[in-house]
C-alpha cells in the first residue's frame, strides 16, 4: 500500500550556488485522501480504518430504511408572529431552533423523525399540525406564502 500524502511530512530541499549548498526545510502538511492498495486501485480515506496498525476497508454501514408513511398536507411557515403567534421568534417545541430545509413540523411523530418530502430529508422538530400534515420551516413570511399548500407522499427514514 503507498499513502499518497502524510501528515506533517517534514520536507529537505537544497538550493544550489556554483559554491556552496544550503539546507531548506519547509513544513507542509498533507491530508491524506487516498490510498493506493495492492491491486492499484484508489480508495477514498473516509472508506478505510486503522485496525492494529493496519489500514483497512471499513465495514460499509447499514442503509436506512425508509418507509412510506402516506400521502400528506405539505404547508410552509416561518418564525413570525403571523405564524407562530405567542411563539414566534423562540425555539420549536422541541427546544432546537428552527432551520430553513430542516426542520419541519408534525402532530404525531416523535422529535428527531427524519422524513422524506420531495425527495429532500427534514428532520421533526415542531408541533402546532395534524398528524398527516408537514409544515415546513422557511426563512420568511413571503416565502411560507409563495410556496402554498399541497399534497404529496411522505417516507419516514429508520435507521
Amino acid at each position: 500500500m503507498k499513502l499518497w500524502g502524510a501528515l506533517g511530512v517534514l520536507l529537505l530541499f537544497f538550493t544550489a550556488t556554483e559554491t556552496t549548498a544550503a539546507p531548506l526545510y519547509i513544513k507542509e502538511t498533507i491530508e491524506p485522501t487516498e490510498v493506493e492498495r495492492d491491486s492499484g486501485i484508489l480508495v477514498p480515506m473516509r472508506d478505510l480504518r486503522m485496525q492494529d496498525g493496519l489500514i483497512e476497508p471499513k465495514e460499509p454501514e447499514p442503509e436506512p430504511s425508509v418507509y412510506y408513511y402516506g400521502a400528506c398536507r405539505i404547508t410552509f411557515y416561518c418564525s413570525c408572529s403571523q405564524c407562530c403567534g405567542a411563539w414566534a421568534g423562540g425555539p420549536t417545541a422541541s427546544g432546537a431552533t428552527p432551520t430553513a430545509g430542516w426542520t419541519v413540523a408534525n402532530g404525531s411523530l416523535p422529535f428527531g423523525t427524519k422524513v422524506i418530502i420531495d425527495g429532500h430529508t427534514y428532520c421533526v422538530e415542531d408541533r402546532g399540525v395534524s398528524a398527516n400534515q408537514f409544515d415546513i420551516f422557511v426563512d420568511s413570511h413571503d416565502e411560507a406564502l409563495a410556496r402554498g399548500l399541497y399534497y404529496s407522499d411522505v417516507y419516514i427514514v429508520e435507521g
